[in-house]
């Protein structure tokens, strides 16, 4: 096999890697099945980590500073921890799904809050559907009942953000289902 070819199947496979990947993305979607009440916040250096380097402008840049730096900051651990303090939970450098959800709405409540923006993170909990499917009835255990994730309403728009997805996919929205 000459270098083109090499080239060549290097590249198609790229792109068929790809389209997997856009194709399995496109069919995720979340559904809100309550909210947790929570209204913590980072400590002034936790925060000053947080924005060292990016200074949000808009809601969209607030939204993937807080969701991006909390995936920069916590490693993924799927076992049970209780803790709730966004900035233990820093320092501590892995959390599950509750966990990510805190620190994210904690850095961007404080923010907003800094800039006078009516706009807001909530903790939501829910399940997670890939073409319809909720994947929870393939898992069991009540550790996998429900997944944590935020919403963050801006106006009239909401989104759903898991910054989960995101450490793992850079997978910055998330559908929503009704």
């Amino acid at each position: 096999m000459n270098s083109r070819q090499l080239v060549f199947r290097f590249v198609a496979a790229l792109i068929v890697i790809f389209t997997a990947y856009q194709i399995g993305v496109a069919g995720l979607s979340y559904r809100v099945i309550g909210y947790r009440e929570y209204d913590q916040k980072l400590d002034a250096q936790h925060l000053a980590e947080f924005t060292a380097t990016s200074n949000p402008t808009t809601a969209a840049e607030l939204r993937h500073c807080a969701v991006a730096n909390t995936a920069t900051a916590l490693s993924f651990r799927a076992e049970y921890n209780s803790l709730s303090n966004p900035n233990r939970i820093v320092e501590g450098t892995v959390g599950h799904c509750k966990m990510y959800s805190y620190v994210v709405a904690a850095a961007y409540n404080q923010l907003a809050r800094q800039r006078g923006w009516k706009t807001r993170c909530r903790v939501a909990y829910g399940q997670v559907y890939w073409f319809g499917i909720n994947l929870h009835k393939f898992v069991s255990g009540p550790f996998f009942r429900t997944h944590d994730f935020n919403i963050i309403q801006n106006g009239k728009q909401v989104y759903a953000v898991d910054a989960i997805l995101y450490d793992y996919f850079r997978i910055s929205t998330i559908p929503l289902r009704s």
